[in-house]
């Protein structure tokens, strides 16, 4: 390429040795619409993790509030039996009987079914 500053042109030859007259403002406007799409593209580049890491987060979120309400929804369930225990002596016995507990002088029968196999 041969550029003739002092004319304000710049001159390509090409192979068939015609002459291709370019200005200065056609440069400026390909070396502008080059540059913005540079810079858009790097823009994207750094844009596109932030995306991914902010899609995660929100999937991480959402499955912490689940975890949240399961956790409250048990919670709720304790505080229920915690009241039932303090206030309710028959759910208390019940409840010892079904861990295997006696009271003093108290006898429990557990009947069985046998298979029908043995009779």
């Amino acid at each position: 390429m041969i550029d003739f500053q002092h004319l304000g042109l710049a001159f390509r030859f090409s192979q068939a040795y015609s002459v291709k007259v370019i200005s200065y403002q056609h440069i400026t406007k390909m070396m502008t619409t080059i540059l913005v799409v540079l810079m858009a593209s790097a823009a994207l580049v750094g844009f596109i993790p932030q995306m991914r890491k902010h899609a995660e987060y929100e999937r991480r979120l959402e499955e912490i509030r689940t975890e949240a309400e399961v956790e409250q929804a048990l919670l709720q369930d304790y505080r229920v039996k915690q009241k039932r225990f303090q206030d309710d002596p028959d759910y208390v016995k019940k409840v010892a009987h079904e861990i295997g507990m006696v009271a003093p002088n108290e006898v429990i029968f557990r009947f069985y079914e046998e298979p029908l196999s043995r009779r």
